[in-house]
């Protein structure tokens, strides 16, 4: 059984043991585009054909694999840890006072974050030739203080304002000194995802460099922009459903 628990000012539920989300619930996805690139180098033309699909987050049997409240906040929680077998990202915390916050983003398992301006995503992405998948869902966002840390059945590295780890997974061991550097970098990499620039290289990998260059742009504005209208058509879901 999870446990959750949240304090009684905080707006976002609480996830304080790791969520496992049932085996079939990892297939549940719907296609936004099949997008076709066709290219020439060194006299030799390829057709490069990339599929898009994003987690069905309006699919009633979508919301079923869900956790308590995951729809009250769109998968925030506080305190909140990330399920079961997922990686935590851009682990970072902030000061208030004498409290400190730590946050991080969560992916599930041989997904990247990816993350710009317009916001983050989870990317997962296989190819075969001049075929490429390409899977994304929406990350977590977990938020906890120190003195969450002992209800947590596992443990989690200590967080302070000068120190942030770009990515880390459960039972993973860190330096004492791991992180320290890690806010030296601009704040465009504080979560430690990969940026808009570097995605081409995640979610494609065709044989021909010509096709890698347009056809990873074509599928990084395709995701940007299926991204969305993919979550205003959750919003009117989710409203309907409400209703």
């Amino acid at each position: 059984m999870v446990e959750t628990s949240a304090t009684p000012t905080s707006p976002w539920p609480g996830l304080i043991t790791q969520f496992a989300p049932p085996a079939s619930c990892s297939s549940i996805f719907e296609l936004l585009s099949t997008e076709t690139s066709v290219g020439t180098a060194n006299g030799v033309t390829s057709t490069w054909t990339s599929s898009i699909l994003t987690s069905d987050e309006a699919n009633n049997a979508f919301s079923k694999c869900q956790p308590s409240g995951w729809e009250q906040r769109h998968f925030q929680f506080s305190p909140g840890v990330c399920p079961s077998d997922w990686g935590y990202w851009g682990l970072t915390a902030t000061s208030s006072g004498s409290v400190a916050v730590s946050q991080a983003l969560c992916c599930a398992r041989s997904y990247t974050l990816y993350h710009e301006s317009e916001g983050n995503d989870c990317i997962s992405s296989t190819y075969n030739g001049q075929t490429s998948t390409i899977l994304r869902h929406s990350p977590w966002l977990v938020h906890w203080q120190t003195s969450d840390t002992s209800s947590f059945d596992f443990s989690i590295p200590a967080l302070t304002s000068s120190r942030s780890v770009a990515q880390w997974t459960p039972g993973q061991s860190l330096s004492p000194t791991a992180g320290y550097d890690d806010n030296k970098t601009g704040s465009g990499d504080s979560y430690g995802g990969l940026r808009g620039g570097v995605l081409a290289a995640v979610i494609a990998v065709p044989v021909i460099v010509f096709l890698l260059a347009v056809g990873g742009c074509v599928a990084c504005f395709v995701v940007r922009k299926k991204r969305r209208r993919h979550a205003q058509e959750i919003r009117t879901a989710q409203d309907a459903r409400q209703q």
